[in-house]
Order: C-alpha cells, then sequence, then structure tokens
C-alpha cells in the first residue's frame, strides 16, 4: 500500500541574512515544490534572489512590516536563515520601528544574539 503526503501548506517565507544558505535553502525547498517568498534583509541578499523567488526587502528593524507582508500573502511557514550583523540593525536606526525601540532599549546588551532573540520575539 504506497501512501501519498499531502502538502498543506506549500508556501514558505524566507527571512534571509547575508550569505549563500539562502540561496541553498530556496533552491532546495523549490526543488521540493514549496513555493518561495523571500523576505530579504539586505539589498545584497534581495539581487541574490529577486530572480529566483517572489522577493521583498526590508531592515532587519521591521519585524512588524515583515510579520505584515507576510499575513497578507497568507503564509504560515517561516524560517530564518543567513547571517544579519548587529551593525544592520544600527545602520538602519532611521527605520526601527517605535514599539521595536521600546524594547530594544531594556536589553541589558546589545549583542547579535540578543538583538536577534528580541526581533524573533516581535514576530511570533
Amino acid at each position: 500500500m504506497q501512501e501519498t503526503i499531502e502538502k498543506t501548506n506549500t508556501k514558505l517565507a524566507l527571512i534571509a541574512g547575508y550569505g549563500e544558505l539562502p540561496i541553498e535553502l530556496a533552491r532546495s525547498a523549490q526543488a521540493e515544490g514549496i513555493e518561495v517568498v523571500t523576505i530579504a534583509l539586505n539589498k545584497k541578499t534581495y539581487n541574490s534572489l529577486k530572480s529566483i523567488t517572489q522577493c521583498y526587502q526590508y531592515s532587519p528593524v521591521e519585524p512588524y512590516k515583515i510579520v505584515a507582508k507576510i499575513k497578507e500573502l497568507g503564509i504560515q511557514n517561516v524560517t530564518f536563515i543567513g547571517k544579519v550583523p548587529k551593525a544592520d540593525f544600527f545602520s538602519n536606526i532611521h527605520k526601527l520601528e517605535p514599539k521595536v525601540f521600546s524594547e530594544i532599549k531594556n536589553l541589558s546588551d546589545l549583542n547579535d544574539d540578543s538583538l536577534h532573540q528580541r526581533v524573533i520575539k516581535f514576530m511570533e
């Protein structure tokens, strides 16, 4: 008896930082029949993925806008991959959403891991 695996949601939001891993993940997912929508967190990643996925670019300090776009597109599956240096947070400080600022200012330190974990909490 052969079982058929049904994919209930074949769309993936790929929140992508720097590096080759976002490209590899996008291609692997597509090979499995999964539609990939990229939220690029920098221009270089956007340029690398826009020809192979539906692609949008946001700053890493705009988690509410990112979540709104993912909801607008009706995507339930989300993954993060690629490097997002702390410098990208501070170089985009002019885009910092007020709710994010109020949370970040309360962090005991501003290392990469602390910033990333806080942004992920917003997105959850």
